[in-house]
């Protein structure tokens, strides 16, 4: 079955000065936001995400990403985008359009990646080198690739959240951070 749910959208401020080049973006639960990085890319932070630039942004695109965002990242060969996960995953990219989501309650890192093509490293070591349509699970740089459900992992940009076959305990996981409020399961049959 599927269950699909809308809830608004809002634009993020930096909580740093835009003087400093190291900012911090972060959305509460319940709120969804869009920043358009220095370097004109575009990242869409879903509920409960924080973006970290480094310090030397324009000089080397490095950012830190904890919860799930869109990115939209601006073609650069010359000088690549990574994205550090906290999992032991980094993500190199030199312009491209994916999901990813790394959520610090979730163990394993989820990309989905619609257009271009991207690097999965563990280190300065390439573990896999993804290609459009392509749809990764990343557990302890173990990783299982399958096709990419775009509409299922970019909905919740359009204020939609699709399950379909999702354990019932992630389903109140996504409920919670979409909402910005704390499900308590008083019958465990449900899980």
């Amino acid at each position: 079955f599927f269950i699909t749910l809308y809830a608004n959208r809002s634009e993020v401020v930096p909580e740093t000065s835009p003087e400093i080049s190291n900012r911090i973006y972060t959305v509460e639960n319940g709120v969804k936001g869009k920043v358009t990085l220095p370097d004109s890319t575009v990242v869409w932070l879903n509920c409960g995400t924080t973006l970290a630039l480094s310090d030397d942004f324009n000089q080397q695109r490095w950012v830190t990403l904890s919860g799930e965002a869109y990115f939209d990242v601006k073609a650069d060969k010359q000088n690549p985008f990574y994205i550090n996960t906290g999992k032991g995953v980094t993500v190199k990219v030199t312009g491209t359009e994916f999901n990813l989501s790394c959520y610090n309650d979730q163990n394993d890192v989820k990309l989905c990646l619609l257009e271009g093509s991207v690097e999965l490293l563990s280190g300065k070591k390439t573990i896999y080198k993804m290609t459009q349509h392509e749809e990764v699970s990343i557990l302890n740089s173990n990783v299982a690739p399958t096709k990419a459900e775009a509409e299922f992992r970019t909905a919740w940009m359009q204020g939609r959240l699709l399950f379909d076959d999702t354990p019932m305990e992630e389903v109140v996981k996504k409920l919670e951070k979409w909402y910005g409020v704390r499900i308590d399961v008083q019958n465990s049959k449900i899980l």
